[in-house]
């Protein structure tokens, strides 16, 4: 089953995320297990439904559509290598300099430094989706994995942060 032809959304990277919730909600009112004549109908609209409902947390994040697209193309992001040393230790030192951030203000600069990255890859990648170019496609998707890990952390910390302020 592929995710984008159950939501009748067409197979790319950059999705409009208004016409994928759009598709999601029309899905899920087409298939709502309420609406089933029977026991068995009913037992086939849940399936639909789970479906649905899995395609859509899949297709709405941008890392897991980038892994899903992958996939789709015979590439387990799961499988291939690890990133390179240097980008390892890169991201090692950047993970410190969050640790070691102690003011909201720091957190809040390091949160948009990296929210603007995080915009340049997806925007690298859907390059290189619409370029068929999947080598580059998944070593920006690992990397777009671990930058989307350290906002997250930033977001933890500052939370934290503004907790004990």
């Amino acid at each position: 089953m592929n995710y984008f032809n159950l939501l009748n959304l067409e197979q790319k990277y950059d999705l409009d995320l208004k016409e994928l919730n759009k598709r999601y909600l029309e899905a899920q009112l087409k298939f709502h297990p309420d609406k089933a004549r029977d026991p068995a109908e009913k037992n086939l609209f849940l399936q639909a439904s789970s479906n649905i409902n899995k395609a859509y947390q899949i297709l709405k994040d941008e890392v897991h559509r980038a892994e899903y697209i992958l996939l789709i193309n015979a590439i387990n992001i799961t499988e291939t290598k690890d990133l390179p040393q240097n980008q390892l230790i890169k991201i090692w030192e950047e993970l410190e300099i969050v640790e070691k951030a102690t003011k909201l203000s720091e957190l809040a600069e390091l949160y948009a430094e990296k929210n603007t990255a995080k915009h340049k890859l997806m925007e690298k990648l859907t390059d290189a989706f619409n370029n068929h170019n999947l080598q580059d496609a998944l070593d920006i998707t690992i990397s777009l994995k671990y930058l989307t890990n350290l906002i997250n952390n930033i977001k933890i910390k500052q939370n934290a942060t503004s907790g004990n302020q």
